[in-house]
């Protein structure tokens, strides 16, 4: 019997994948080179230089008279500059960065194995099964951890920000992923029916 050729989406799209995943790496290579560089100079690292800036929110009781039919919904999002931030600062403005890295990466590997089984007609196999349920488990659990540790981490540096006694400022809440925790279910639920594939495979195979 033989085995069909994968398309050329199927070779795109490892490719893609591929080349995302090699630039995320070497990206979290310059973070990580960066906040060694910003403990040497003591606050100005490669990422961020001597001024980080750092996203907060505004009190509407701030902000002046809107025209008429216009209402603010919420705190909206504005940046503050940190400048000559110290060592401290840098480095939890710098640590923001590592959670979504580590996700994106490990996320990356598990699908570029995906497609690479897929690419060489193999698709329906137990590591594939696993693959996906790693992957459901990075969206589901892993996202909304990264997502609280981050949000610890901004309210950290909130407490490092300069007073700015003019207007009320506030750091962003915790924000609950649901898109990624869909798609990891999603992942699951795929999970599953490669893995009943495998059963079947698995029986036909059993009975020649």
């Amino acid at each position: 019997m033989t085995t069909a050729q994968p398309s050329g989406a199927v070779g795109a799209g490892y490719g893609i994948v591929t080349v995302l995943l090699v630039f995320t790496v070497a990206f979290a290579a310059l973070a990580v080179a960066s906040v060694i560089v910003g403990i040497a100079r003591d606050g100005d690292s490669l990422l961020y230089g001597d001024t980080i800036t750092f996203p907060l929110e505004l009190s509407p009781d701030d902000i002046g008279p809107l025209p008429g039919g216009i209402h603010l919904t919420g705190w909206p999002g504005v940046a503050v500059e940190i400048h000559d931030p110290t060592t401290k600062q840098m480095l939890l403005r710098s640590a923001t960065d590592f959670g979504p890295l580590v996700l994106f990466i490990a996320g990356l590997w598990l699908l570029r194995g995906f497609m690479r089984s897929v690419r060489e007609g193999d698709p329906f196999g137990v590591d594939n099964v696993r693959r996906l349920r790693g992957l459901g488990f990075l969206l589901v659990v892993g996202a909304p951890l990264v997502e609280l540790i981050n949000y610890l981490i901004r309210q950290a540096l909130f407490n490092e920000v300069p007073p700015f006694p003019s207007v009320d400022l506030g750091s962003a809440g915790y924000a609950l992923p649901a898109g990624a925790m869909i798609g990891g279910l999603g992942a699951f639920i795929l999970a599953e029916v490669f893995a009943y594939g495998v059963r079947l495979r698995e029986d036909v195979e059993g009975t020649i």
